[in-house]
């Protein structure tokens, strides 16, 4: 099964703007089913796309280097 990432609107409450965050992955058989479920499940929800990989970053270490 593949995984779908998701996002959803919501208001930041730091400055009361509506902004775009992460929702979490969907394990789905393919894009159009992981619209299905987000349809019946979680409409506040969007599919963004097919998660690939993770990959691990350190800030710290892009800093000191730059």
């Amino acid at each position: 099964m593949k995984e779908y990432c998701t996002q959803f609107r919501a208001v930041d409450q730091t400055d009361g703007m509506v902004k775009l965050w992460g929702g979490p992955r969907l394990k789905a058989g393919s894009f159009d089913e992981a619209e299905k479920i987000c349809k019946e499940q979680f409409p506040y929800l969007t599919v963004i796309g097919e998660f690939i990989e993770e990959i691990e970053f350190n800030m710290n270490d892009w800093i000191n280097n730059n």
